[in-house]
């Protein structure tokens, strides 16, 4: 797990929110974590994802720093039926009163979604197996010596009436 960080923190309207950028890595089949440092707001925060296709929690989190600083702890969760991907998008912070939005701070995220290996035959079959780039360089190779060989003999039975 690798989480790049920016130190700046974001503020409006009094609410602070650091880092302003986060960089990090979400296996498919697992989770990251994150900490984000949030001053000078006391009230709830509904924590969601922005051009982001994964899963955040806590969904809604209730923040008491207003003259001191509390950490929040969110979650990424990878989803295994995405491929592996980079999904630059934004991590939402939502300031709630009375059951709307009032103002928000969006902190930029770059998720990198690690997939596993994906392979055209299952492994449990036998220990030979084929990863499905491999397949594409023998069906491209074997393409290419058929076209080679038809020339040679095309050439060489031209040669030979001469």
């Amino acid at each position: 797990m690798s989480v790049l960080l920016c130190v700046a923190p974001v503020v409006a309207d009094g609410l602070t929110i650091g880092p302003a950028e986060v960089e990090v890595n979400v296996p498919a089949a697992g989770s990251t974590s994150i900490e984000f440092v949030v001053s000078n707001f006391t009230g709830d925060l509904k924590i969601s994802l922005e051009d982001i296709p994964l899963t955040i929690e806590p969904g809604l989190v209730h923040v008491e720093a207003k003259n001191d600083t509390s950490v929040i702890e969110v979650t990424i969760y990878g989803n295994e039926s995405l491929n592996a991907a980079v999904f630059n998008g934004k991590i939402l912070f939502l300031v709630q009163s009375g059951g709307s939005v009032t103002y928000g701070i969006k902190v930029i995220a770059m998720v990198n979604h690690i997939g596993s290996t994906q392979l055209l035959f299952d492994e449990s079959e036998s220990d030979n197996t084929v990863a499905v780039p491999d397949v594409w360089i023998w069906a491209v190779s074997g393409v290419l010596a058929a076209g080679l060989t038809g020339f040679v003999f095309i050439r060489k039975r031209l040669n030979d009436r001469k």
